[in-house]
């Protein structure tokens, strides 16, 4: 088996997408994903897993009002701990509402895809 290391110790937390989340009912498995890799320490997030809460663009809400779609990711981006470095999703919607909440906050935070994190481990 191949043991998955990050080059150095990171504090991550997980934003759990609704489709993902609440429709298909997939909430651990993103988080064993991330627990498995060497040196990644995921800390939950305030309202997460069935009690996430929605990035803005749920229902591309973000096309028809993106000025309040923005403030509802902005809501979300307090329930992220301070101490984060990386904030992961699986949802391309989520990554692009919460990276402008985090453009729009000044706050240095980086988002990535789960599967972009694998691959930056893999091929860096």
């Amino acid at each position: 088996s191949i043991r998955l290391r990050y080059d150095y110790e990171i504090f991550v937390t997980y934003h759990d997408p609704c489709e993902l989340a609440r429709h298909m009912n997939i909430y651990k498995e993103p988080r064993e994903l991330l627990r498995s890799i060497v040196n990644v320490n995921l800390v939950e997030m305030n309202n997460s897993g069935a009690n996430s809460k929605c990035c803005g663009g749920g229902g591309l809400y973000m096309g028809f009002d993106f000025d309040k779609a923005l403030a509802i990711a902005l809501l979300r981006l307090h329930d992220v701990p301070k101490d984060i470095e990386i904030l992961v999703t699986a949802c391309p919607t989520c990554e692009s509402m919460l990276s402008a909440a985090i453009d729009s906050s000044g706050r240095t935070l980086k988002i990535i895809d789960v599967v972009d994190i694998i691959h930056e481990i893999l091929f860096s």
